[in-house]
């Protein structure tokens, strides 16, 4: 796992705390709950804060709501009567304030998704150069079958039917049919794999 991922990793996991210790706030419905509610809502902010921003939407909306709950709570807690006490708007509140943390769990999911691919991709560049180096040394068949299993992981069922005549070469040295294809053509299968790589890669720099 690389440091980049770790980090995400380590912050969702702080979202996910958060998001259970927001629905263990439902099940306290004393006057120690305004307490609880004012310290989850402390590291709430901290957390999105670091992870967003201090100019995030999600932040701003989960301050608004911040105030508005304890509003409430405060409201609820100078009733005497149990019966007058209402939780409903406050519970309210709470589910928009753990889905704007589940919003950034998804997001953070995404990120370490694209980013374990972006990895990949560039572990695929790496073996193509090893192709190209073995190529520079007439080992064809070699270069051939290392640019073929990348290919395999890169292309998908559509892209592969296009490009057929790259997947055959790699088949023809997989099946040991070395005189069914040239040196040229291995370079060439090679040049279009790291464009197409390098492609996918550019689109997630889009992302980004």
């Amino acid at each position: 796992m690389g440091v980049r991922e770790g980090s995400l990793e380590k912050i969702k996991n702080s979202v996910k705390n958060l998001i259970y210790e927001g629905e263990r706030l439902k099940e306290i419905k004393e006057e120690e709950l305004l307490s609880y509610y004012e310290k989850w809502n402390l590291k709430c902010i901290e957390l999105i804060e670091k992870t967003l921003g201090r100019d995030s939407e999600h932040l701003k909306d989960f301050i608004n709501d911040k105030v508005k709950g304890e509003e409430i709570l405060r409201k609820i807690f100078s009733k005497k009567l149990q019966i007058l006490k209402k939780y409903g708007p406050f519970y309210r509140i709470l589910d928009h304030q753990l889905s704007i943390l589940r919003s950034i769990e998804e997001n953070l999911e995404t990120q370490i998704i694209e980013y374990r691919k972006i990895l990949t991709l560039d572990l695929y560049l790496e073996i193509l150069n090893k192709a190209e180096s073995l190529l520079e040394m007439n080992l064809k068949d070699v270069a051939a079958i290392l640019c073929y299993c990348t290919l395999e992981k890169v292309l998908n069922d559509e892209e592969k039917r296009k490009f057929q005549r790259f997947i055959e070469i790699g088949e023809c040295a997989i099946s040991g049919k070395f005189y069914m294809y040239t040196r040229d053509k291995v370079h060439d299968m090679i040049k279009f794999a790291r464009e197409t790589i390098e492609a996918q890669l550019k689109e997630y720099e889009k992302i980004k």
